[in-house]
């Protein structure tokens, strides 16, 4: 059984044009590579897709195998809400801004002014909240 810390655990935002970026700042581009990567953590924190986006059947293919290969290595997965605002909160103060349309990929907090890739600041709140999920049972 694999011991479940921080360094152990990573946060998991899909896109489009990169298939993960990963909280740690790794980005992956395709199925193999990605699932080899994420079964060697501990804990990987994902998002519950909303079944409107775009190329949803991709994504869900890819967290059904994804999900298959972590039972197997013993990688536990922590699902957030599809509802989580992964991308409009600010990973470093937690302020939560209106929508930001998809081709915003670099915005700026108006709070704190920490600048924020739109898929690495949704991982690092993906990984933010699962840990947080994981801690309270």
């Amino acid at each position: 059984m694999r011991a479940w810390f921080t360094d152990e655990s990573v946060g998991v935002d899909v896109g489009l044009k990169m298939l993960v970026t990963l909280s740690n700042g790794e980005r992956l581009s395709d199925v193999p590579t990605s699932i080899k990567r994420l079964t060697q953590f501990g804990v990987v924190c994902i998002e519950t897709l909303s079944p409107g986006i775009k190329g949803i059947r991709k994504f869900n293919q890819f967290f059904k195998q994804l999900e298959d290969a972590c039972k197997v290595s013993g990688t536990k997965v922590i699902k957030i809400g599809r509802f989580f605002p992964s991308t409009r909160k600010c990973s470093s103060c937690g302020v939560v801004r209106n929508a930001i349309p998809t081709r915003i990929r670099i915005w700026t907090c108006v709070f704190c002014k920490a600048e924020h890739d739109r898929d690495f600041n949704a991982a690092k709140n993906i990984h933010l909240e699962g840990l947080r999920l994981l801690s309270v049972g």
